[in-house]
């Protein structure tokens, strides 16, 4: 039966028809597409660069912190703003089954920004607090 279907297409759009689905041009030329395991993996290429690129771009942070010895250009404010944001948006750790993956890049945005926000508390004359709008001056 696994063969007729694979082979025949019209044997599977005759199936679909005689149970009441929708079957157009395409399903009758290609036969028909079980679209419901596409859409339960959501995983794409453009998850996994941003979220690459957004740890890049961490690390790029922490190691010019770490070279200049300096918070210059940091907000307080928007660190702590980030942190809280970060804290809260991924209190699911605690709630939900999840990839390693998920976890792992949870936890070590979540730790990267502990990093930054008490780096600019314990540099505070390098770190920005006086403007609302963070360092422009």
């Amino acid at each position: 039966r696994l063969c007729r279907q694979v082979c025949c297409p019209s044997a599977r759009t005759s199936r679909v028809m005689s149970e009441g689905g929708n079957v157009d041009s395409m399903d009758k030329l290609h036969g028909v597409t079980d679209f419901s395991a596409l859409t339960s993996y959501s995983w794409n290429v453009f998850r996994y660069l941003g979220d690459y690129m957004h740890l890049a771009g961490v690390i790029v942070l922490l190691l010019t912190m770490a070279k200049n010895q300096s918070c210059a250009g940091l907000s307080m404010r928007t660190q702590v703003i980030y942190f809280l944001i970060f804290v809260t948006r991924y209190l699911d750790l605690f709630d939900h089954n999840q990839t390693a993956y998920l976890v792992f890049f949870k936890l070590t945005y979540i730790a990267c920004l502990t990093v930054t926000t008490t780096s600019t508390f314990s540099h505070p004359s390098t770190a920005c607090k006086s403007s609302k709008l963070g360092c422009l001056s």
